[in-house]
């Protein structure tokens, strides 16, 4: 029998016990991280799915994992083993994990760990089935990680401080006529306080909770995180008081009626919606610092344009590396280059680490969306096709995240043409103009617009909110079909159409944006990623006379801001790789 086959079995042995019918396993944490600590990989530990969106459901004699495009690929490589049946969310006739349940178990009892359902999907599913909180199934992980541990830090950008950001806060409270706010999200927790952590791999944030109002500040953390002498210092300067994390429940105790508590329904888990609704009187809406979060300072961005610079001088140097060693015909895999430009990264005194897992992926890999290459899946590249490079780095004060297709060598025709579709798109949105009214809908369909033409798609969103020095995927800012919320001045998101075509090849073109206003109010795309495009890709036939100028001046600003960090052989190759068209 299979290791996944053995823990579902083991599972299943506990839902007879505590007499369940059915268990629905998500992977997150109890803040609803999209990123999350080894500790919580609790839908990979009883799956094997490794993916980062996902969830499982398990009965007494059935089982089903529910992703979405971007992981179609790779739930089938890594489920194929099991008995686990994969179901591809987004396609047609492919019904939703709770209507499956419903069939399955009726209004029989659901196990779930109410600490990883929001409060606004816990009550939609209840609707349906009867979900039981009972998350001692948890701890059939025997060997299960334990939590991080390690300390935090003051992170001093170029933004508002923590006092400042606090002010603002409870100013926004008073007009809200609320008593206090609870923070439960993670990133928002670490963008008021100005601190950052070490307890989520990629993204700097300290696992607690944070309660504020005109009075005091409760921080619900791990003291071992906080006993500098320094970060001592610092809280005390802002007032606040540190309880443990685990405390969490008791300290929502409080059973106060008459206060008003500003809470997001959306973003916080029912454990503690129920905890907290029984002791106050709750005020649901989005938590303050998502919108504040997403629109950057204008000190802000030029902390974002730095790391724009050191990310580009590291991409060139990478891209050189490549393309000299597959024309010495020296073996290199993806590995090999993933390992290579994280050196060339590492350079820069700036440099913090990177804000995502790296995607490194030649040929066919392409077309899994969210590859991960390791030693068992890694690939020598070859002298032709892509190599699909999708990689972020968090720097001093700015946070980057990029997708090139880099050509190895000959391409074939159906390739250059694809290439240049996706090129097209990801032009489109840059180049777009558009009002504080549009819906973000709209500005995402102009980045299909060519693939449909030619019969094409993809299954992702094309562009998501970028942190600074955090969540590489920032709520606030979305381009996708079903996003209708419009961007906002100062908002900064990824730019990043794309084509994947199973089994033979993948093409995504990423760069970063920020929402600019002009003297009439209007709105557009300033490009603030300056990482060169590959020429030698592009079907000239394809473009407009404006899209061909646009790649023209777009290399003329890489040159340009590249050439003062770079040797005179450095930036001689690059401009035989950034040449006009």
């Amino acid at each position: 029998m299979s290791l996944i086959k053995c823990r579902l079995e083991a599972l299943r042995k506990w839902m007879n016990t505590v007499n369940v019918q059915a268990c629905i396993i998500p992977q997150t944490d109890p803040h609803l991280s999209e990123y999350v600590d080894e500790y919580d990989k609790v839908r990979a530990f009883f799956s094997g799915f490794t993916g980062s969106a996902g969830t499982l459901v398990v009965t007494l004699d059935a089982a089903g994992l529910w992703t979405d495009s971007r992981y179609y690929l790779q739930a089938e490589q890594q489920l194929c083993a099991t008995e686990i049946a994969l179901f591809k969310d987004g396609q047609l006739n492919v019904p939703a994990y709770v209507d499956w349940l419903v069939d399955k178990v009726g209004n029989m009892p659901v196990a779930v760990n109410a600490y990883l359902f929001s409060h606004k999907v816990f009550s939609d599913y209840a609707k349906k089935l009867t979900l039981v909180h009972a998350p001692q199934f948890e701890s059939i992980w025997l060997e299960r990680p334990t939590l991080s541990n390690k300390p935090c830090c003051i992170f001093n950008g170029y933004g508002l401080s923590a006092a400042q950001k606090i002010a603002l806060l409870r100013a926004e409270m008073r007009n809200k006529e609320v008593d206090a706010c609870f923070f439960s999200s993670l990133d928002n927790i670490a963008w008021l306080l100005n601190v950052r952590g070490n307890d989520v791999a990629y993204v700097p944030v300290v696992r607690s909770y944070l309660w504020v109002d005109q009075q005091r500040i409760i921080w619900w953390v791990d003291a071992q995180k906080v006993q500098d002498t320094t970060m001592v210092a610092y809280l005390q300067t802002l007032s606040v008081v540190v309880l443990p994390y685990s405390e969490i429940e008791n300290g929502l105790l409080a059973n106060n009626k008459q206060q008003r508590v500003w809470v997001d329904a959306a973003q916080l888990s029912e454990r503690l919606y129920q905890l907290l609704s029984n002791s106050y009187d709750l005020h649901d809406e989005i938590e303050w610092c998502t919108p504040q979060k997403a629109c950057k300072t204008s000190a802000e961005m030029i902390g974002i344009q730095e790391a724009m610079e050191y990310d580009a001088v590291a991409w060139v140097r990478s891209l050189k590396w490549l393309a000299e060693t597959l024309q010495a015909n020296k073996p290199v895999s993806e590995l090999d280059f993933q390992q290579a430009m994280l050196q060339y990264k590492a350079q820069t005194p700036y440099y913090l680490g990177e804000s995502f897992a790296p995607i490194v992926a030649y040929g066919k890999h392409g077309a899994i969306v969210h590859y991960e290459s390791t030693t068992q899946t890694n690939k020598v590249i070859e002298p032709h096709g892509f190599l699909l490079v999708d990689a972020g780095s968090h720097y001093r004060y700015g946070t980057t995240d990029v997708t090139r297709a880099i050509a190895c060598g000959p391409l074939t025709k159906e390739q250059q043409t694809v290439y240049t579709l996706v090129l097209k798109g990801m032009i489109a949105v840059a180049t777009c103009r558009f009002t504080a009214s549009t819906p973000s809908n709209q500005i995402d369909a102009l980045a299909r617009e060519a693939l449909r033409q030619h019969g094409l798609d993809y299954g992702h969103g094309t562009g998501h909110g970028v942190g600074i020095v955090l969540n590489v995927h920032e709520d606030g800012a979305r381009l996708s079909p079903k996003w209708v919320k419009p961007l906002q001045e100062g908002m900064v998101l990824s730019d990043e159409p794309g084509c994947y075509l199973a089994g033979q090849f993948g093409v995504r073109i990423e760069n970063m944006l920020a929402v600019k206003a002009d003297e009439a109010g209007g709105l557009f795309f300033q490009t603030l990623t300056h990482i060169p495009l590959q020429c030698s890709a592009i079907d000239k036939s394809l473009l407009t006379q404006n899209e061909l100028v646009w790649i023209n001046c777009y290399h003329k600003k890489v040159l340009a801001m590249c050439k003062p960090h770079l040797t005179e052989i450095e930036f001689n190759w690059l401009k035989t790789y950034a040449y006009e068209l």
